[in-house]
């Protein structure tokens, strides 16, 4: 996959390192740990956690969530 990549001038991703990405995309959506850590098919939401979101993330998303219900809107 590098040579083709090369090859067309774009950079290499692997894709496990999408996994990180999707992780955090779920985050800050507000998807809770736990069914982000399903999508992965990680055994430990933990692993996840440490692993595939980015820090900050799920702490950003409850915060907003929280927010937007003191603000009088509905949890997702």
């Amino acid at each position: 996959m590098v040579r083709f990549c090369d090859a067309v001038g774009v950079s290499y991703i692997c894709p496990h390192a999408l996994k990180g990405t999707s992780g955090t995309i779920m985050a800050e959506m507000g998807d809770a740990a736990d069914r982000i850590a399903e999508h992965l098919s990680h055994e430990k939401t933990s692993t996840t956690e440490q692993h595939y979101i980015a820090p900050g993330a799920l702490e950003d998303a409850r915060a907003a969530t929280a927010l937007k219900v003191i603000m009088g809107g509905k949890r997702a």
